[in-house]
């Protein structure tokens, strides 16, 4: 039986001391062993060349960039370095199981052919503690279905559960600019949409959230553009289920923004970033009571208008009853 060649690539950047030798463990101890590893320093000024060097496995390339490159180039450096058939963009600080290729290879039935591998997955903190998990849901679903669920937020869509045909990541322009902070769904849905995909239900890989990142304004404006320039991918590549996702995405994705503007070190930035995000969606969207209660300690129904209304209507309906 022909095997196909799967790439695992792993970018990085000052995480010699932290996470990167575990993800280099987890890559070099895949039950599959049709792989290649690369890895692209990213100017790194740490340890980082000499954790790679205290690894020895024939199937390793390294590259060190001559300056940091940015995460974006350094990730599509990778792909064009790539001689896999599928592609694995594995972050030096998320977590894959050690039969994660060996599963998404056996479901495919070691064709080459599929554009989109995607397993269930974990988010996990800093330390390793799970702090939510999804099966994948998505098996029978068509694409339109798919991106669907994705918007109604039943199912995970990370690079670490994903893994991609090469030549279709490729053909799809790798990792976009024109997407800025969701161009790996971008880069999922376009490669799933183009040459199909294929779904493993168990969760088999761990994203690591990294919270209070002292989120910005300016921050705040780039989620704003990058969900609504994925919205309107999505709009165009599922036309059948348009309607539904232009109304479940234009909510999801304000709610998702929201979140990363209730990140913000100061009240101000939190504030800015309220309003960004409340502009930048038509002034349809407020966000939810939790995110105001974070701004405004115990006072959300004083400063929501919609759940000070359903709040109010409420009281009206108890007194006359």
């Amino acid at each position: 039986m022909n095997t196909p060649l799967v790439t695992i690539a792993i970018p990085t950047y000052n995480r010699a001391d932290s996470y990167l030798e575990d993800a280099l463990g987890n890559a070099i101890g895949q039950t599959y062993q049709n792989i290649e590893i690369l890895v692209s320093d990213n100017h790194s000024t740490d340890r980082t060349p000499e954790i790679i060097e205290s690894f020895s496995d024939p199937r390793m390339r390294y590259y060190r960039q001559e300056k940091n490159l940015g995460q974006r180039p350094n990730m599509n450096f990778l792909v064009e370095k790539a001689r896999g058939d599928y592609f694995l963009m594995y972050h030096d600080d998320d977590q894959i199981e050690r039969d994660f290729i060996e599963t998404c290879i056996k479901a495919a039935a070691y064709r080459t052919d599929v554009g989109l591998i995607l397993t269930g997955s974990r988010v996990i903190d800093k330390s390793g503690n799970v702090l939510r998990s999804k099966e994948n849901m998505a098996e029978g679903l068509s694409f339109d279905e798919l991106v669907l669920l994705w918007y109604k937020q039943e199912i995970h869509m990370f690079l670490c559960s994903s893994l991609f045909n090469t030549e279709a990541l490729r053909d799809a322009g790798g990792f976009k600019d024109r997407f800025d902070r969701y161009d790996d769904v971008a880069a999922e849905f376009m490669c799933a949409h183009s040459k199909g995909r294929v779904d493993v239900r168990e969760c088999k890989a761990n994203f690591r959230e990294h919270p209070g990142s002292g989120t910005s304004a300016s921050d705040v404006s780039s989620w704003c553009k990058s969900a609504i320039e994925l919205l309107n991918l999505s709009c165009s590549l599922a036309p059948s289920k348009r309607k539904e996702i232009r109304r479940n995405g234009l909510q999801t994705s304000a709610d998702r923004v929201y979140r990363y503007a209730a990140e913000s070190e100061s009240k101000l930035e939190q504030l800015k970033g309220f309003w960004t995000v409340f502009r930048m969606f038509g002034y349809k969207y407020l966000p939810s009571i939790k995110y105001f209660n974070k701004l405004f300690p115990l006072s959300g129904y004083a400063f929501h208008p919609y759940k000070s209304l359903s709040l109010l209507k409420s009281r009206i309906r108890n007194f006359s009853s």
